[in-house]
């Protein structure tokens, strides 16, 4: 449960969140805000992120839609492991191979981040 900062505000765990209004010192006084690191973060966390949002938003669609077909692709895999399944084990288990290993390196590439 957030509690609030001594000033009245909501703690965040990040420092100085782009989604509050802060004045120019305040934000000149934090080496991360404005860094690589945070514009990075921000465009990982946030898709409206105003500095680059088409960037923000295809990165929010590619990993939800990886999301979308890791599951699908375990649900089918889990059906043709079944002996009396509908899907034949030989090529659908390469298949769902493949894709698992596609969408581990899609999530390995967007933690990096």
């Amino acid at each position: 449960m957030p509690t609030m900062a001594d000033d009245g505000r909501q703690w965040s765990p990040f420092p100085l969140d782009i989604t509050e209004s802060h004045s120019k010192e305040e934000r000149s006084g934090s080496k991360y805000i404005g860094s690589f690191r945070w514009k990075v973060f921000q465009t990982f966390e946030n898709p409206d992120f105003s500095e680059n949002p088409a960037l923000a938003k295809l990165i929010s669609v590619v990993v939800m839609t990886t999301i979308l077909v890791s599951s699908t692709t375990f649900i089918f895999e889990s059906e043709a492991c079944e002996p009396t399944s509908f899907l034949p084990a030989n090529p659908t288990l390469f298949i769902t191979l493949f894709i698992e290993v596609v969408s581990v390196a899609i999530f390995s590439m967007c933690a990096r981040g």
